[in-house]
């Protein structure tokens, strides 16, 4: 109620990130009109199956969808990568870069080039060098 208040009265879009974490509490923010953007991170939610049942539940309700990563290797920054891919464009900048900051990785994620990530088109998740 609270939010539904502020998202009422602000001029600034309302977006929730944290109690985004499954499709029951993405419905409730959006019952209760309390949200313009829902921020989502794939590994939080469990899958691909369960984000594209959120990205299409906010679709539905004209909310916008966000990914984003937490300290992800390469394998984990190139899922969402491909998750992002099934936002309706034009697609929102995603913040799936997390993994400059490990010193070492286990897989070779797409490089960022002049701030855009590729979606690999190999079988599969398309990694490059993936070492167990």
């Amino acid at each position: 109620e609270v939010f539904a208040e502020l998202r009422e009265k602000s001029p600034i879009k309302l977006a929730w990130d944290e109690p985004a974490v499954n499709v029951r509490a993405v419905q409730e923010l959006i019952t209760a009109n309390a949200v313009d953007v829902i921020i989502l991170k794939l590994q939080r939610i469990g899958g691909p199956d369960l984000l594209w049942q959120i990205i299409q539940l906010c679709e539905r309700n004209g909310i916008k969808c966000i990914l984003t990563s937490s300290m992800e290797t390469g394998v984990g920054i190139t899922a969402i990568l491909h998750c992002a891919s099934l936002l309706r464009p034009p697609i929102p900048d995603c913040g799936i870069d997390m993994d400059r900051f490990l010193e070492f990785d286990v897989a070779s994620a797409p490089p960022i080039e002049n701030g855009w990530r590729r979606v690999p088109t190999a079988p599969g998740l398309g990694l490059g060098r993936v070492i167990f």
